[in-house]
């Protein structure tokens, strides 16, 4: 992996944003009563639960692409445990694929807000428009719809939707050793969000990525007020993979929020976890 250009596949492309975005546009909206590469066909994809930051690249057909994911994430009010976090993703032809991710959780924010159990869902289908390789710059649409878990939704009629809508666009330019990426969004329970990142091969296995994230609460409430809540916010985290072979890639990440701190900014994540892909054709014909 050397050369990057050749590795159709990025750091970025696939697992889903748990439970980071979740939480960070839970906070940002109204948390009131409260004291996201992975390995294809071809080697390069590798996800490191960053933010909500994608690639342009797609699954390959009839691949399915499995992610097992542990997260814990410290804030000033309390802490929460992901284990696991399971992103499953398949390719229905060479420009389109459907994801879908869901973590378990267990909450600790104090005496007065302790929960466990199935965390924000989303359900994914991404649309390559312009390849990178091809063009000078891919383009992608990735509408999700998010499932909100109870956690999320212990704020009661105070709080956001169970059901809401995420809308980004997704942009890469590929150079001949490394990758750069940018996209862009609004989430309908009320925030929006830009973020660019940048991944790269350090020797042949080992690669490095590195992204910040900001987002602005565009439904900024007298309950997010009360709490002290930040408007927006701005969020860093530092990746590094290892591809043991094609199908099969380990990877870890550390990040936090590098600009102002409320009660529920992130003082540190950390993320670990590994990745498997392979053919339905090829477990179909090993059945017969």
């Amino acid at each position: 992996m050397s050369d990057t250009r050749k590795a159709p596949e990025s750091i970025y492309s696939f697992f889903r944003p748990i439970p980071l975005l979740a939480c960070l546009v839970y906070f940002l909206t109204c948390r009131a009563g409260l004291a996201q590469d992975q390995a294809v066909p071809l080697p390069g994809r590798v996800a490191t639960l960053a933010f909500f930051l994608d690639s342009v690249d797609t699954v390959e057909p009839q691949a399915i692409l499995f992610s097992n994911i542990f997260t814990y994430r410290r804030a000033p009010d309390g802490k929460e445990l992901d284990i696991p976090a399971v992103a499953v993703a398949y390719g229905l032809n060479r420009r389109v694929q459907v994801d879908f991710s869901v973590p378990y959780f267990r909450s600790d924010y104090g005496p007065d807000f302790r929960l466990s159990g199935i965390g924000d869902r989303f359900v994914s289908t991404k649309i390559r428009v312009l390849d990178p390789d091809s063009h000078k710059i891919g383009l992608a649409f990735d509408p999700t719809l998010e499932i909100l878990g109870k956690s999320s939704l212990a704020a009661g009629p105070q709080g956001p939707k169970k059901y809401n809508f995420v809308l980004p666009i997704i942009l890469q330019k590929n150079f001949s050793y490394f990758n750069l990426y940018a996209e862009t969004g609004y989430i309908t329970r009320g925030a929006l969000f830009a973020c660019v990142g940048a991944d790269g091969a350090l020797v042949k296995r080992l690669g490095l990525a590195v992204n910040i994230l900001y987002s602005r609460s565009t439904k900024f409430t007298e309950v997010s007020q009360e709490f002290g809540l930040l408007k927006s916010r701005v969020d860093a985290v530092v990746g590094i993979y290892y591809i043991v072979n094609p199908h099969f890639s380990l990877f870890t990440s550390g990040g936090r929020t590098i600009s102002a701190i409320d009660q529920n900014g992130t003082q540190y994540i950390v993320n670990f976890g590994i990745n498997l892909s392979f053919k339905l054709r090829s477990l179909i014909m090993r059945d017969k």
